[in-house]
This record gives C-alpha cells, sequence and structure tokens, in this order.
C-alpha cells in the first residue's frame, strides 16, 4: 500500500518561522528548514569544511 502524504500548509521554518511553500515539501516532505535557511547552513557548513586543515579533518574522524 502506498503512503499517501497530504500537505495541509502551515508547516513554518524552524529557524526563521517562514512558512515552507508546499512546493519545498512536496520535493523533500522531511524538509524543517525553508529553502533560504537551508542554503545558508549548507554555505557555512562548506565555508567551515574549507577553512579547515587537512589535519583538523582528520582529527574530526578520529
Amino acid at each position: 500500500m502506498a503512503k499517501v502524504i497530504r500537505f495541509t500548509g502551515g508547516q513554518r521554518c524552524k529557524d526563521c518561522g517562514d512558512q515552507i511553500p508546499p512546493a519545498r515539501l512536496r520535493a523533500s516532505p522531511s524538509a524543517r528548514k525553508c529553502v533560504a535557511c537551508q542554503t545558508d547552513r549548507e554555505q557555512r557548513a562548506a565555508n567551515i569544511a574549507r577553512a579547515m586543515s587537512p589535519n583538523d579533518i582528520a582529527i574530526i574522524k578520529g
């Protein structure tokens, strides 16, 4: 039996509180952030990764 996903609207971004657009929820039903906040998070993570040295990464990976 296929799982039915209902889009009732009103789901809000956990960071900024703006409503998450229905198109985003259809594309990614588990989304908890709007596109802008998710993009910002990914860019900050990429900047941190670029700033780290290979030794830092080795320490994190254990």
